[in-house]
């Protein structure tokens, strides 16, 4: 019998962690962004950014829910 592997879970929805998406914030993707769950009606939320560089801009909660439409809706 082979033990399979779990995939990451996310830390605060606890959907899989590979199909979130990652979304700049800023002119420059390296500068960071937020990380959105594809799952409809998840409402999960965090911020990613290298280290060292400078804070991420962490879009308002209207500028959220437009982007988190669009990509819970994607076919």
């Amino acid at each position: 019998m082979t033990q399979h592997e779990q995939p990451e879970t996310c830390a605060q929805c606890g959907h899989p962690l590979d199909p979130h998406a990652l979304v700049t914030t800023a002119d420059d993707p390296s500068d960071g962004g937020i990380m959105l769950c594809p799952v409809p009606g998840c409402e999960c939320f965090s911020t990613w950014g290298m280290e060292g560089m400078p804070t991420v801009r962490v879009p308002d909660r209207f500028e959220i829910a437009s982007i988190r439409e669009k990509i819970q809706t994607q076919d």
